[in-house]
Formats: C-alpha cells, structure tokens, sequence
C-alpha cells in the first residue's frame, strides 16, 4: 500500500510505503463512540431504541456541551449545512423527486429508519425541552453522523447479551465512530479493517 501527500508546488508524492498486515492505526475502544460510551449510557434512553437512534439521541443532547472530550474530533466532521446541501434525507420533496429510481429507493429505506428512531425519541420528549424547536433538525444531523461515519463493531454490552442467549443484533446496529478511522475511505478494498475487543485496528 502506498501512502500519498499532496503539496502545493510538488503535487503528490510518495512518501511511504507499506507491507501487507502493517498497522496503519490502532485506536483503544475507550476512544471510540458506542452504545456503552459514558454519556450514551448515562442519557438513559428509552430501552426499545435502536443502537442507531441511541447514539445519535445522545450525541444531539450533548450538542454544545463544554464536556464533549471528543470536541476536536467533531470539528473534522461535516456540517449541517454541508449535510443539508448534500444528503437527499434533508432535501425537499421537489429536489428528492429528481433522483433516479435506485436512489429514491434507498432514501426510502433511510427515511423509514430515521422516522422510526424519530418517532422514539419525539415520544421520550426531553430533546424538544433542552434543545427548543429545532430539535428534529439537530437530531437529523447526528443521526446522519452515525449513518455516514460508523464503522461495524460487536463488543458493547448489547451485542453481547443478545450473542449469550444464541441471538444476533442486525449488524447495521453494531456500530461505534471510530476517531481516524473516519479519514479513510469505507471502502470494501485497500485497507484491513479489525475490531477487535480492546482496539479498533486498521492496516494494509
């Protein structure tokens, strides 16, 4: 694998190379954002929430928190207004009617999995309280954070209480953000991705 930078007056340049199973990077599962992440856990959401909805819900009511240790991290992430131009879920009925067919049926798809953690977390009612009216705005927003920068991941702790009684969370709900992990492409080529218990580990 060959690593790449770019400058200014050189253009791109090789700047090194990697061999077959080198890391590339290892993140400790305690910097990363799961369903047992501290203030996920401590938001108390309702119980029948996805794993989806529940990080996202707890992301948004940790909106502008002064204790969000994962503040510079989320500087890198997309904006609102970035999500609001680009993503079809946040477009108009009239914009969402100029996709082509496959498309609008996986916004379909999206929409209905976004309206049914919407639907939970407008019936708990404590987001509308603290975050006032556009309340569904900001959730749309962290929502489309985990649905756009999550990586498959199976160690938390409602993974595993379903696995001891022989059972399997949809794998789409086994998820964690991945700090650095999100710089690189998702793609099913080019790099190793390894969750494993006590690290996220990424490599050629």
């Amino acid at each position: 694998m060959h690593i790449l930078s770019i400058s200014k007056d050189k253009g791109w340049n090789l700047i090194n190379t990697f061999q077959k199973d080198k890391a590339l990077v290892s993140i400790p599962a305690a910097a990363l954002i799961t369903h047992d992440t501290p203030f996920v856990r401590d938001a108390k959401l309702p119980k029948d929430m996805t794993v989806y909805g529940a990080v996202a819900a707890a992301l948004t009511l940790n909106h502008g928190s002064e204790y969000r240790w994962y503040r510079l991290w989320q500087d890198t992430w997309p904006t609102r207004k970035d999500f609001e131009e680009s993503m079809p879920l946040c477009w108009n009925t009239a914009q969402q009617g100029l996709l082509p067919a496959t498309a609008q049926d996986l916004l379909e798809k999206q929409r209905a999995k976004f309206e049914s953690d919407l639907v939970v977390v407008e019936n708990e009612g404590r987001m509308a309280a603290e975050l006032g009216k556009d309340w569904k705005g900001w959730y749309r927003y962290y929502w489309l954070v985990v649905n756009t920068r999550c990586f498959y991941w199976v160690y938390f702790r409602k993974a595993q209480q379903m696995a001891r009684k022989g059972k399997k969370l949809a794998r789409d709900e086994c998820l964690a953000l991945v700090p650095w992990g999100d710089y690189f492409n998702h793609a099913d080529h080019g790099v190793r991705l390894v969750p494993l218990p006590r690290f996220w580990w990424m490599g050629c």
